[in-house]
């Protein structure tokens, strides 16, 4: 998604002062440090259950319902037709009068947005408690995934309803530089800039693509350090 974004040239970022840990903590409140201190200290894990004989059963069913939730969002935005890149000659489905309103993209990547998190956190503490079950180590990552997802969760959705509105910002430009050089007499670099007209709907679809693949990152670790277990205790 990051290079996707740096790809269109959306903004300028200087590169950073700050080592990771630095920019972590403008996002983690002192409350949401305690409860992240607590689950690294494995104070959660102390009080966990000990792993019930169906915990390699309710693994399993949630890898399967990982992989399909994954497959049907996946599929929801490959076949969004206000995304779909339409044959030469034919308009944009956010076309009107010859000119794109960005504005409709803009709004139907928010709607997007908000269906992408409504389905993973819901994925994602369905699978937390699945992992809680398998042992007590398991049942401390589990911890600090809630510890993690309650510090997060609100700075993420900040940082991603910017993704919209910058990609409407950078097509507009994009329409701006294409007019201004077909009144000059000289065509855009095509072969580096996507045209605003052909390339928009494509590169959002692309771009949320990413969005839910980053989103879907926190349960497939989890995922990932299941499986293992699940198959140990089958």
């Amino acid at each position: 998604m990051v290079r996707l974004l740096a790809g269109l040239d959306i903004a300028n970022v200087a590169d950073s002062t700050q080592t990771f840990a630095e920019k972590l903590s403008q996002w983690v409140a002192w409350t949401d440090a305690i409860s992240l201190s607590s689950a690294l200290d494995g104070g959660a894990a102390a009080h966990a259950s000990v792993a019930t004989s169906s915990g390699a059963t309710e693994a399993n069913r949630v890898i399967e319902q990982f992989r399909q939730v994954r497959n049907e969002l996946t599929q929801s935005i490959a076949h969004d037709a206000m995304f779909a890149e339409e044959p030469a000659g034919k308009a944009p489905p956010a076309a009107a009068a010859g000119e794109v309103d960005f504005a409709i993209y803009r709004r139907h990547y928010l709607a997007s947005q908000r269906v992408l998190d409504d389905r993973v956190s819901r994925l994602r503490a369905q699978v937390r408690v699945a992992v809680a079950l398998v042992s007590p180590a398991l049942s401390r990552l589990a911890a600090l995934d809630a510890a993690m997802e309650q510090a997060l969760s609100a700075p993420q959705r900040r940082v991603l309803a910017n993704v919209p509105v910058l990609l409407e910002k950078c097509f507009k430009g994009l329409r701006k530089a294409r007019l201004e050089a077909s009144t000059a007499g000289c065509a855009p670099d095509s072969a580096t800039r996507p045209t605003a007209d052909a390339a928009a709907g494509p590169t959002w679809q692309r771009v949320l693509q990413a969005e839910l693949e980053m989103r879907l990152q926190p349960v497939q670790g989890m995922i990932d350090a299941l499986g293992g277990n699940a198959t140990r205790q089958a």
